[in-house]
């Protein structure tokens, strides 16, 4: 610790303009030192009240991008009270507070931990980066107003980058100890933005997590299930749509819709769990979600909609779509199914396409 001393001994103001206005030392050790301490926090907190604590924020922000992960426990730590006054406050607010001119809501502490929620320690990491990482999310959890923080940008289809609360981004980090820590909090909200954290980590495929996350939340009207199952039938995860299936929320239209989507996906496992059902009431007998099925080329679950159709006849809806998207192993199971109605119009196109400028 002799090496940080000197840091330590630097006028405040010097010090703030070395560590993150100028960044002179920004990839020296000694400064990484110096910011793990919480004495060093405690001095650059100073007595300047807010325009300090906001200094100290981006600096911890700073700390977060530069994966010191001790370094921004301390800033969370040391002024945790200002956090919640600042994240998501537009700039002009965040300045009456704080008396500080310019400042970019979106670059405080909170999303920038957030922000670079990737780059952090995972599950399946261990020693000291992990537990100070863990550190650091228990400190953000204490803070008042971080998991009901929300972001200004927010997309509902859960694009990456584009999700709102803290719990989301927890959700698609797929880290249970996180989520655990999150839902500790009296202020979680798992019903929030249509469960949009259960909706997340199902679409990236996390069972661990989505699996508590389902246990958290009360299946009853406020529970959209069948948003839910529709996004898990597009990915690849029966066993989460055999749990959404147990927990019996959604309707006979809800199931119709993930056969359809796991249709679309060729994801023949959830398709199979949702056709042996008898309360799914699939429309058209099943000619949307062949149509789906065709145009994207997904033969296993072409064949396994054709096995399940129960008409004498099936609409050539689904051998337009793939003649459109060159499917030559798609033309062919459903016209070898033999009861594909075939129009006039349907049959002078087959009879112009060649097979070789067809995909497989």
């Amino acid at each position: 610790m002799a090496i940080v001393s000197p840091i330590e001994a630097l006028p405040t103001e010097l010090l703030w303009s070395i560590a993150f206005d100028a960044r002179v030392l920004a990839p020296c050790e000694v400064l990484a030192l110096s910011l793990s301490s919480r004495r060093m926090w405690a001095r650059l907190l100073g007595d300047d009240g807010g325009k300090m604590r906001t200094r100290a924020l981006m600096g911890g922000a700073w700390c977060t991008e530069r994966q010191m992960w001790r370094a921004a426990r301390h800033a969370v730590a040391a002024c945790g009270d200002a956090i919640p006054l600042y994240a998501g406050w537009e700039a002009g607010e965040c300045a009456a507070e704080y008396e500080f001119e310019e400042i970019d809501p979106c670059s405080n502490l909170i999303w920038h931990v957030l922000g670079e929620m990737f780059s952090m320690p995972g599950p399946g990491s261990a020693g000291d980066d992990r537990n100070e990482w863990l550190a650091l999310m228990r400190e953000l959890v204490k803070v008042p107003g971080f998991v009901r923080a929300e972001s200004s940008h927010f997309d509902e289809d859960c694009s990456m980058m584009f999700w709102r609360h803290p719990l989301d981004y927890l959700a698609a980090l797929g880290d249970v100890d996180a989520v655990e820590l999150a839902l500790a909090h009296s202020e979680t909200d798992v019903h929030a933005h249509d469960h949009s954290a259960v909706r997340i980590a199902c679409l990236y495929g996390h069972v661990d997590v989505a699996h508590r996350l389902l246990e958290a939340v009360p299946t009853g009207p406020c529970f959209d299930g069948g948003r839910v199952l529709a996004t898990v039938a597009t990915q690849a995860s029966c066993e989460l749509a055999a749990a959404l299936l147990r927990a019996g929320t959604a309707s006979a239209s809800d199931l119709a819709t993930a056969v359809e989507m796991a249709a679309s996906g060729g994801n023949v496992a959830v398709l199979a769990l949702l056709l042996d059902r008898d309360d799914v009431a699939i429309s058209d007998d099943g000619g949307s979600a062949l149509a789906r099925a065709a145009r994207n080329g997904m033969l296993a679950a072409v064949q396994m909609l054709l096995a399940h159709a129960h008409g004498a006849h099936i609409s050539d809806l689904a051998l337009g779509e793939a003649v459109a998207s060159r499917r030559t192993a798609v033309v062919a199971a459903l016209l070898a199914d033999g009861r594909i109605s075939v129009s006039p119009s349907m049959a002078s196109t087959l009879a112009e396409v060649s097979p070789d400028t067809m995909l497989a």
